[in-house]
C-alpha cells in the first residue's frame, strides 16, 4: 500500500481530482501538517506546487527537512515549494520572531513593509495566504468581516498601482514559467518590518 495511495485516501484526493474539468495545480495541506512525504505523494499525483512550508511552523506541523530555512521557491523532488512568506517581526517582547504574510496574521503597513523589503532582497515571488472564511466572522452569527475585507481590498489596490514592479500570479499561470531561472541556491534573508500596525 504506497504512501500516495494513503495520501490520496487521506486527502480525498480520489474524489477531486478536478473541479469544473480544471486539474489540480498546488496542494496545501491543511493547518500545514506536512513533511517530505507528503510532497513525493503530490509528485506522483503529478501536481507540480505545493504550498506547505512556513518558517513559523517548522518546529510543529511543517516538518519539511531540507537543511535550511525555505522562504523562496525550490524544487524538492519533482514538486516546486512555495513556502508562505514569512517575515522578521522585530516587536514581540520576547524578541524577534517569524511571522505571515496572511490578511489575518499582519496589517496593511506590515504587509506593505514585507512587500518593499522583499523587492529589495531581490525576490522573485512572494506567496500570500487567504482562506475564505476570513471575509467572514463567526462568533454567534456569520456577517461580513469588514476589518479583513477593507485590508483585501487595500492590499488589490495597492498591487494594482504597482503593477508595473509586481505582478500578480496564481499556480495555474506558473506552469509556462520556466522556473529554474528563478532558483536560488541556498538560503536568502528573511524580509524585516519597520512598522507594527493590525490596520
Amino acid at each position: 500500500y504506497s504512501i500516495a495511495n494513503q495520501w490520496a485516501e487521506d486527502t480525498g484526493l480520489n474524489n477531486s481530482e478536478t473541479v469544473g474539468d480544471v486539474p489540480d495545480k498546488a496542494f496545501r495541506a491543511g493547518n500545514l501538517s506536512t513533511n517530505l512525504d507528503t510532497l513525493k505523494a503530490v509528485g506522483l499525483f503529478g501536481i507540480p506546487f505545493d504550498s506547505s512550508y512556513n518558517l513559523n511552523y517548522v518546529q510543529s506541523n511543517c516538518r519539511i527537512e531540507t537543511g535550511s530555512f525555505l522562504n523562496h521557491p525550490t524544487r524538492i523532488g519533482s514538486t516546486w515549494e512555495f513556502p508562505v512568506t514569512c517575515f522578521n517581526w522585530p516587536f514581540h517582547r520576547l524578541g524577534s520572531r517569524f511571522r505571515h504574510l496572511q490578511i489575518t496574521a499582519a496589517g496593511m503597513a506590515e504587509t506593505l513593509d514585507v512587500l518593499n523589503h522583499a523587492q529589495k532582497l531581490r525576490y522573485q515571488f512572494v506567496t500570500i495566504l487567504l482562506h475564505s472564511f476570513e471575509f467572514i466572522t463567526r462568533d454567534q452569527a456569520i456577517f461580513p468581516d469588514m476589518k479583513n475585507i477593507q485590508r483585501f481590498e487595500n492590499l488589490c489596490r495597492t498591487l494594482q498601482r504597482h503593477s508595473d514592479s509586481i505582478q500578480t500570479t496564481g499556480f495555474s499561470a506558473l506552469e509556462a514559467i520556466d522556473l529554474e531561472k528563478w532558483a536560488v541556491d541556498g538560503p536568502i534573508p528573511i524580509p524585516t518590518v519597520r512598522l507594527s500596525s493590525w490596520i
